[in-house]
């Protein structure tokens, strides 16, 4: 959408796409000589600009919402990840963004234990099935090169062996680089400023290996153009490696050494490789995950599985420092780890008590730690992280969802604000906000009465915010009352009394009977309930019973005649001989009566 004028060196146009922070050449010549200037763009999207419709929703509790809230978006596009993916996809996902702000993620698809690879360079996100052949994809990792070409290491769990997969010739050549036995696990990969490709990875019979391509040989497509070497075979070592270069070129890796339980590091830089131990307090190391700043400093983050915490090394003060990032709960399952250009170390990590997405980042010059998963509305278990940055620090994290079995993605600004849509306050329980659509969807599992939510999107322009108002009533009552017709005996007691109603439906909030009970009986107006003894005798009366919640009311009727005590009656004597014309002493005879 812009253009640059070879005559006048003027540049203009309307951008079309979006594109992050990036310099432009410009060199101007003519009979004497030449000079360069340099011009920044970077186009950021349109403004959002959201509105849903219907925007009130009057929902019952346990039935799901019907229609779901979506938003219309008449401005500019919001981010989002990969979509219609079936299956269990996205274990050991991994992330990287290319110099156009593309994204490129590497996975595992399980349903078919194939590699797979998602990006969206072509302007939406296109899937493809890298490699098909056996049990792959597990432990993968993912570089790009200084011409946005796409390399992929991973193992091939069928036959034991170390796979590379590379785009760079058009279209994706795997190859097995390794093909010892029972190597290839736990695979890293890193691409150096002469696009050679280097990968540690783990050799279950001897430790940590390290394999390398040089970018002369022919997409490094066969195994003799790789070269491998055993870098430490002191023990069980090479568990969770993770592979960076720094400016020079010289290779840096961590890795779990599971004989000691340490943490461990290698490195070239100083011409040979050398092997450190680099935490020993307990069991920690796993998980591991390293980056290099712009002054070459190593930052590594990994687990601290005796205190189940987030641990975080460096060396930028030219002596190694160790800091426990979060120690809230169980924490630091699949930490990955990246440098910003400003030399700000980001992390995205597991957090297990919680089974949520964390990101934690020290840009303030302390740590600050953030549950990015729930906040953006990505509730559920999102272990297998891997967070890369842009061009415009801007955050990128892969994951995956456990509970639906799904690759998710999610990106956040050079501020840590979510790009996508999030919703304050939270939406009532049951109901989930899609990070990426905006949707409103679920079913409520509790009561909440008629409030108004704020929707806001967020993209690389800005944000616009809508309302939606929600409430979440009950199900309505269904009453009745068994028996519903009572004779009952002034007096006395019945084994019909108490009576309690039968309900169905939502949890009754209010009670009344019409018209009042007979003296000596009694209606609770908590419970629905009649009970007592009458003590006078009443007609057949229809009383109605009314139950009322939020989402409407019933009624039921019940039917009480109240009559007395049936008569008992005797005579004494009971019989009688008595003469004609004659008075006697029985007469006259009165009757002995009880009862009513």
């Amino acid at each position: 959408g812009l253009a640059f004028n070879n005559s006048t060196g003027v540049i203009s146009g309307t951008p079309t796409v979006i594109s992050p922070l990036k310099a432009y050449t410009v060199t101007v010549t003519n009979a004497d000589g030449s000079h360069t200037a340099t011009v920044t763009i970077v186009v950021d999207d349109a403004l959002p600009s959201i509105s849903y419709s219907p925007y009130s929703f009057n929902l019952t509790k346990d039935l799901v919402m019907s229609p779901t809230a979506t938003p219309t978006n008449s401005g500019g596009a919001i981010p989002s990840g990969p979509t219609a993916i079936f299956g269990n996809v996205g274990m050991h996902s991994s992330i990287v963004i290319d110099s156009n702000g593309h994204r490129h993620i590497s996975y595992l698809d399980l349903t078919n234990t194939d590699l797979k690879y998602a990006t969206d360079k072509s302007g939406s996100w296109v899937l493809t099935s890298v490699d098909t052949y056996g049990i792959v994809g597990y432990h993968n990792s993912i570089a790009v090169d200084s011409n946005d070409d796409v390399h992929i290491s991973y193992w091939d769990s069928s036959n034991g062996n170390l796979k590379y997969a590379t785009n760079k010739g058009g279209s994706w050549v795997p190859t097995s680089i390794d093909t010892s036995a029972y190597v290839g696990a736990f695979s890293s990969i890193a691409v150096d400023s002469n696009d050679a490709v280097h990968i540690s990875y783990y050799d279950a019979l001897n430790g940590l290996k390290y394999a390398t391509c040089s970018s002369s040989s022919s997409n490094c497509s066969s195994t003799s153009s790789w070269s491998n070497t055993f870098l430490d075979t002191s023990g069980t070592v090479g568990y969770s490696t993770s592979i960076a270069v720094d400016s020079n070129d010289a290779v840096h890796i961590s890795y779990y050494d599971s004989t000691n339980e340490d943490l461990k590091y290698a490195t070239d830089k100083s011409g040979s490789w050398s092997n450190t131990s680099l935490d020993t307090s307990g069991i920690v190391g796993q998980y591991s995950s390293i980056a290099v700043d712009s002054n070459d400093a190593v930052h590594i983050s990994y687990w601290d599985y005796t205190n189940k915490d987030l641990k975080y090394a460096t060396d930028k003060n030219n002596s190694w420092v160790l800091t426990s990032v979060d120690t809230s709960g169980d924490v630091n399952y699949y930490s990955s780890i990246a440098v910003d250009s400003n030399d700000t170390v980001h992390i995205s990590y597991y957090d297990s008590t919680n089974e949520d997405l964390k990101y934690a980042t020290n840009k303030s010059g302390s740590w600050v730690l953030a549950s990015v998963g729930t906040t953006a509305g990505h509730g559920g278990d999102a272990p297998y992280t891997s967070i890369a940055l842009d061009s415009n620090d801007a955050v990128h994290i892969s994951y995956y969802d456990s509970t639906n079995g799904d690759l998710k993605y999610i990106s956040l600004d050079s501020s840590s604000n979510v790009y996508g849509y999030s919703v304050s306050p939270a939406l009532p329980a049951g109901l989930s906000l899609d990070l990426g659509t905006g949707e409103i969807s679920g079913t409520p599992t509790a009561l909440s009465p008629s409030k108004n939510y704020t929707i806001t999107a967020r993209n690389t322009g800005g944000t616009n915010t809508t309302t939606v108002t929600i409430e979440v009533k009950d199900v309505s009552p269904t009453l009745s009352y068994t028996p519903s017709d009572l004779d009952l005996t002034n007096n006395s007691t019945s084994l019909d009394l108490p009576l309690s109603p039968t309900i169905t439906g939502g949890a009754i909030t209010s009670w009344s009977i019409s018209p009042a009970l007979s003296a000596g009986l009694a209606f609770n107006n908590s419970t629905g309930v009649i009970s007592g003894t009458p003590t006078v005798i009443y007609p057949s009366t229809v009383y109605t019973v009314t139950a009322n919640n939020t989402g409407g009311s019933d009624t039921a009727t019940v039917t009480i005649e109240v009559k007395d005590v049936s008569p008992t009656l005797s005579y004494t004597p009971s019989d009688l001989d008595l003469t004609n014309n004659s008075t006697s002493l029985d007469l006259p005879l009165s009757p002995t009566i009880t009862g009513g």
